[in-house]
């Protein structure tokens, strides 16, 4: 066998090899799809039908849809201008957030309520540790539907929000860590903050929720959270399958790139031309190594 067949043998099966292990590592990064360990959505994500979806992509007429936007990356501001415009015609936005970037997405589409982007943390009412606050102050509609406590993960609050639209109150033993010193000082905001609201916009909904952790795999099957997470996921009742959840502005570690390309590639080669064209190359190259040289790879 000839140096350069056994050069392109090698090197295929070299692409072969490392494209599988970067497909089966599973990621390490924060609300990952593949990532099994504590802070990835791998339960959540297999609880519900949901889609991936890029938002040049949003339905033009969205009603009943719901965008689950967990904003950890900056938006460009066509981005945005896609968001206001899925919910005023329709679409149900549900926005977790605690120190990203939903006051962008906030501020741009008009609204005065805001994500604090201060830990809260909670002495008294609190899962093992103050900064893991249990939420047992709820709406009737929480309450009807059996939520009865919940426990977040440091979270922040929520401001600018009418009495009348919170969800959910953390207690008043709870406080903001305005310096941010992990102390309950005398500059400190004192509770009880909201946590979840909903606001009507347009023709559509907007819920608010002070924590993307609740939907965390180590977080979903505390006390009440699997729960409050399917409730805000049906809140639309006249929502149709599937969620619409943007996971282009997670952050992505370098596993997480690659596999979003050897998606996009694996998408691309099960088009017509690339498969004919990779089938046309696998041809050339089985004929001019074996049947034209009278030898099939030695």
């Amino acid at each position: 066998m000839k140096t350069s067949t056994i050069l392109i043998i090698t090197v295929v099966i070299t692409v072969i090899v490392s494209a599988f292990c970067i497909w089966v590592m599973p990621s390490k990064q924060d609300f990952a799809e593949s990532n099994v360990s504590w802070n990835g959505l791998r339960e959540w994500r297999g609880t519900v039908d949901i889609d991936d979806i890029a938002l040049d992509a949003l339905p033009a007429l969205p009603g009943g849809h719901m965008l689950v936007v967990i904003p950890h990356a900056p938006y460009r501001e066509s981005e945005i201008l896609a968001i206001k415009n899925f919910i005023s015609q329709g679409g149900t936005l549900v926005l977790l957030d605690d120190y990203g970037y939903g006051n962008t997405i906030l501020g741009y589409i008009g609204l005065d309520a805001r994500f604090s982007n201060k830990t809260m943390y909670d002495p008294l009412f609190c899962y093992k540790n103050p900064v893991l606050p249990r939420i047992t102050n709820f709406s009737s509609a929480f309450e009807e539907s059996g939520i009865r406590s919940i426990v977040l993960n440091h979270a922040t609050s929520l401001t600018g929000i009418a009495y009348g639209n919170v969800l959910a109150w953390s207690s008043g033993d709870s406080f903001l860590d305005n310096n941010d010193n992990s102390q309950n000082d005398a500059g400190d905001s004192k509770g009880p903050f909201p946590i979840a609201a909903q606001l009507m916009y347009g023709k559509g909904t907007i819920i608010l929720f002070s924590d993307p952790s609740i939907m965390i795999n180590s977080m979903l099957g505390i006390e009440d959270n699997a729960a409050m997470v399917k409730y805000l996921m049906q809140y639309s009742a006249e929502r149709p399958a599937p969620v619409l959840f943007d996971y282009d502005h997670l952050e992505q570690d370098t596993i997480d790139k690659s596999k979003a390309g050897l998606l996009t590639v694996r998408e691309l080669m099960s088009t017509p031309y690339p498969l004919l064209s990779i089938v046309a190359i696998i041809f050339v190259l089985a004929y001019h190594y074996g049947f034209k040289k009278g030898e099939l790879f030695g």
